[in-house]
């Protein structure tokens, strides 16, 4: 990937919106099956978290494991490679929002990348960003296994390979928390944003009890002692996410609201003035991009990307070599 980018709490005083792939979303599928390209994409998304729910940052998923959030969705989401990742970043930032890219981190009998060799994969990620939120959980579809053995395994090689500003995405109820190992790694990451659902209901979930949830979030931002930020889930009982948001406002730094694509534009409304009250942190400038490669430097990326000869690295090759002749 290109030289490292800023360290950026991309997340501070901001609302972000979080998205899984461009099938999720209405925006997404209008821009892929219009041909629209990576530039209507984005655009289209960020249209309408401005417009609709007052977003100031876009938290889209980028890796699952070790594969690109392309190959997984498997409907044309652009994010092959460190070329998509640039275009995303800065297609955010030409419309004045941070992107925050997402990982998710996974394990489970016959499939399972060693937890170091994903956390190297996610903290390149990190580096080409500033910023990256791990969706950090242990259960099935996720890390299935070995719980004690990958969390820590997996922070310590992220934190070791990165000086970018991490957030732990983790489910704050005492399983969550245990399962995926948040006090014991807690060293290892800058920000907790856990997924505070309060409004869930559907399904059974029943997960209704503001007070308690905000209890939950004081107890734990004073236990972790970490940047405080907080996700709420927009897509079902809104009324109920946005009375958490007031319930801890002053006190959080950050909000993300999950997940753009099954709200509706009145949840996203609903969230996004909530947000606006309780987030009175300033949010961090966004970083200037760094001094764009030399001519030799190029060169060499390419020559170093050829010999790896992988697919991705061959794309990337490509890219680059666009760049010289361009």
């Amino acid at each position: 990937m290109t030289a490292d980018y800023p360290r950026f709490a991309a997340q501070r005083g901001r609302l972000s919106w979080w998205v899984r792939q461009g099938s999720d979303t209405a925006e997404g599928r209008a821009a892929l099956s219009g041909g629209e390209g990576a530039a209507g994409y984005w655009s289209r998304l960020l249209h309408t978290i401005t417009a609709y729910g007052s977003g100031q940052a876009l938290a889209h998923k980028v890796m699952d494991g070790v594969r690109w959030q392309a190959e997984v969705a498997g409907d044309g989401t652009p994010l092959t490679g460190p070329a998509d990742l640039t275009a995303a970043r800065d297609s955010c930032a030409a419309h004045g929002k941070a992107f925050i890219p997402v990982v998710v981190p996974r394990y489970w009998a016959g499939d399972a990348p060693a937890p170091e060799q994903q956390a190297e994969q996610h903290a390149a990620i990190a580096r080409h960003c500033g910023v990256l939120m791990i969706d950090a959980e242990p259960y099935p579809g996720f890390v299935e296994i070995e719980h004690g053995r990958f969390f820590p395994a997996y922070w310590a090689r992220l934190r070791a390979q990165t000086e970018a500003f991490l957030i732990n995405q983790p489910d704050p109820r005492p399983w969550g928390l245990a399962g995926a190992r948040v006090r014991e790694t807690r060293g290892c990451y800058d920000a907790i944003c856990a997924q505070h659902y309060v409004g869930w209901v559907a399904g059974g979930v029943n997960w209704v009890d503001v007070a308690v949830e905000a209890a939950r979030f004081r107890a734990l931002t004073a236990e972790l002692a970490v940047e405080a930020y907080a996700t709420l889930y927009a897509a079902d009982r809104a009324d109920l996410a946005a009375a958490f948001a007031r319930a801890i406002a002053g006190e959080v730094q950050g909000l993300c609201g999950f997940a753009l694509g099954p709200a509706t534009a009145g949840q996203l409304a609903t969230i996004g003035a909530a947000a606006r009250a309780a987030v009175t942190t300033l949010p961090e400038p966004l970083p200037l991009a760094p001094p764009a490669p030399s001519y030799e430097q190029v060169q060499l990326g390419i020559i170093r990307k050829v010999l790896d000869g992988s697919p991705q690295a061959m794309r990337a090759a490509r890219d680059d070599l666009a760049k010289l002749v361009g």
